[in-house]
């Protein structure tokens, strides 16, 4: 527990002013009391940037390579020894190093186009695919365990969520525990599943509930 106090406690360090000056809404489409408005405010411009028209679109999708950069960005550094050169991630891409360096800790269907192999994405990211909410759950789990200061060993590892039949099996490996992550997330209130109890795993991530979820571990 003393290693999950250390890793929060140096993430928070970073966005306390953030979070102190979180205010009235800078974008036209966030109403003040909107249920994700103090998250937004919080993350934004920083860590979760807006659009040039003066909007937020809270409820749009994220993309995967929109997630890998906000992980880059939101999260401590990792104890990772290189980058993973995905083929359908350009080197001129924005978004080259956030994927390159967070790519493998966030879940996926297929290493490959033909679904031949396991989960997780060794030569393939599909940067513009739509991120589900369990993928993010696991990318959030890898990447704060890739810096050494979280032990996860004392969290629960199955959920109560009515719909946990939906989270995807952990890959043989065990790289992408799924159900653990959402676990973990529950027991941290970053992610706590919605009031009919369930957690809808297969979902798709709005840039709302990303914000929320980021806001709720920097929190």
């Amino acid at each position: 527990m003393k290693r999950i106090i250390a890793f929060m406690l140096s993430t928070v360090a970073a966005f306390t002013m953030m979070i102190g000056a979180a205010g009235a809404s800078n974008y036209s489409d966030v109403s003040d009391t909107a249920w994700y408005s103090t998250a937004i405010n919080a993350m934004s411009p920083d860590y979760m940037n807006g659009y040039e028209d003066g909007t937020f679109r809270p409820n749009n999708y994220i993309t995967r390579a929109e997630a890998a950069a906000i992980l880059d960005r939101a999260m401590v550094p990792a104890q990772y020894g290189g980058e993973i050169i995905f083929n359908d991630v350009p080197y001129d891409a924005w978004y080259f190093k956030a994927a390159s360096w967070n790519g493998l800790f966030i879940g996926g269907t297929d290493m490959y186009p033909n679904g031949s192999t396991p989960l997780g994405y060794t030569a393939y990211f599909y940067p513009n695919d739509y991120i589900t909410r369990e993928d993010i759950a696991v990318g959030i789990y890898n990447r704060a365990l890739s810096t050494g200061l979280v032990d996860y060993s004392a969290f629960p590892s199955v959920t109560t969520y009515v719909d946990r039949n939906q989270i995807s099996p952990n890959d043989p490996n065990n790289e992408y525990p799924y159900e653990k992550a959402f676990a973990v997330l529950n027991q941290l209130g970053v992610m706590t599943g919605n009031p009919d109890g369930t957690i809808n795993p297969q979902g798709l991530l709005t840039r709302a509930e990303m914000a929320t979820i980021m806001y709720n571990l920097l929190d």
